[in-house]
């Protein structure tokens, strides 16, 4: 009988990876009921797929596998969803399997925790505070200050995250939305803010990509309603002083997480004084195939694919670095929420100079949510350039072509 690997919910990315390095064990994934991640493709690629309802609940997971009889001897326990994370830590717990521990998942997922462990090992960040009910919000703003941000203790990415300036947005917020307590309240930092995405082994750090935001922040552009991507910078740029200076900090940072084999992706700041703040970092693949597109033209490495070999103990991926700039550019339009009547084509971008790749996510009669977080997207471009500048414009220029006009809902 072969050992088998658990996969806590689809990830579409790696599918044609498992067939590639897995096929000596038995793949058992597990989703919820109606998950929006199943496709044809998982169902060709693993040898049973188990529907729960609640893919957080360890009961329900732990009785699919233990009835599975195929599972005998577990290797590994893998997940690339970041709210299964914690799930994932304590099944390998239950079953003693090697990997990512619940403590060290924690560090990961809950933001207060990981700030903590980011002071404790000398990384700056802003000032934090965690509330548990609105009355403590008005103490904690005493301490981190205004602007201050305020999100979700175990969120992810931009969903259900605020920029408060006064107590009047405060209030709103709190007729709105505040209702899941705990939150963490941080200090705003006024900077540009980047993205490094990582694959560790045994705890060093074997491969980093870095970008940066086309906007100052993502929360900044979705505060003032604008579309963001980022650029990826060729290899021959981590030798300047800042992209050193980041380099070592996030290598800082996955050191104090102390998990031996991941991906990661980290968000910092910096400001104009060239002071480097911690921001968060999440064991996943960041952006999705934007991202991975990115780093794969201009550093010739599929993230996932690395993802998914450091999972199972392998270092054994490869790099090819371009002297190019990749970025890519999410079309978003946030004024323009209800029902599409027109929307711009892939086929319009194919002559531009420079596209490596264009996608649109909606089509006409679909109706689109108002923009409030980095979830909400209408497609994408991506597009290289020798130089950062002419990157950046192509970008812009992308955005200024796309076409969007909707209706109200009836």
């Amino acid at each position: 009988m072969k050992d088998a690997i658990i996969y806590i919910s689809d990830c579409m990315y790696i599918n044609k990876y498992v067939k590639k390095y897995c096929s000596e064990y038995y793949n058992f994934l597990i989703l919820q009921k109606n998950s929006f991640y199943y496709k044809d493709s998982a169902k060709a690629t693993y040898d049973d797929i188990g529907f729960i309802d609640d893919i957080s609940n360890i009961d329900s997971i732990k009785n699919i596998i233990d009835e599975n009889p195929n599972v005998n001897v577990i290797s590994k326990i893998i997940t690339f969803d970041e709210f299964s994370i914690e799930v994932a830590a304590e099944l390998r717990e239950i079953y003693n399997v090697d990997g990512t521990d619940l403590k060290s998942s924690k560090y990961a997922r809950d933001k207060f925790l990981m700030k903590e462990l980011m002071v404790k090992n000398g990384i700056k960040t802003a000032r934090y505070e965690k509330v548990n009910s609105f009355s403590e919000i008005k103490t904690a703003v005493k301490k981190v200050g205004t602007p201050f941000i305020i999100k979700p203790l175990s969120g992810a990415g931009t969903i259900d995250t605020y920029k408060i300036e006064d107590n009047e947005q405060l209030l709103e917020l709190k007729n709105k939305m505040l209702k899941n307590f705990p939150y963490i309240i941080e200090e705003y930092i006024d900077g540009r803010e980047y993205h490094l995405d990582s694959i560790s082994y045994e705890n060093n750090v074997d491969f980093v990509a870095i970008s940066k935001y086309t906007e100052d922040s993502i929360l900044k552009a979705i505060t003032e309603q604008k579309a963001y991507g980022s650029v990826t910078f060729p290899q021959k740029y981590h030798d300047t002083c800042l992209l050193k200076s980041l380099i070592e900090v996030n290598e800082k940072v996955i050191k104090a997480l102390a998990i031996k084999n991941a991906v990661y992706h980290a968000e910092y700041f910096v400001t104009d004084y060239g002071d480097i703040y911690f921001g968060e970092i999440a064991i996943r693949v960041g952006g999705g195939p934007r991202i991975k597109a990115c780093i794969e033209n201009t550093h010739g490495l599929d993230i996932y694919e690395a993802a998914l070999l450091v999972n199972i103990g392998r270092r054994d991926f490869t790099v090819s670095h371009r002297e190019v700039f990749t970025g890519r550019m999410n079309f978003n339009i946030p004024s323009k929420s209800g029902v599409i009547n027109k929307i711009s084509t892939p086929e319009q971008y194919q002559k531009q100079e420079g596209v490596i790749e264009t996608l649109m996510l909606r089509k006409e009669g679909d109706v689109i949510p108002k923009y409030n977080s980095s979830a909400v997207r209408l497609g994408h471009i991506i597009i290289e350039d020798e130089k950062y500048y002419q990157l950046k414009l192509k970008l812009k220029n992308s955005l200024s072509q796309f076409v969007l006009e909707t209706r109200s809902e009836v």
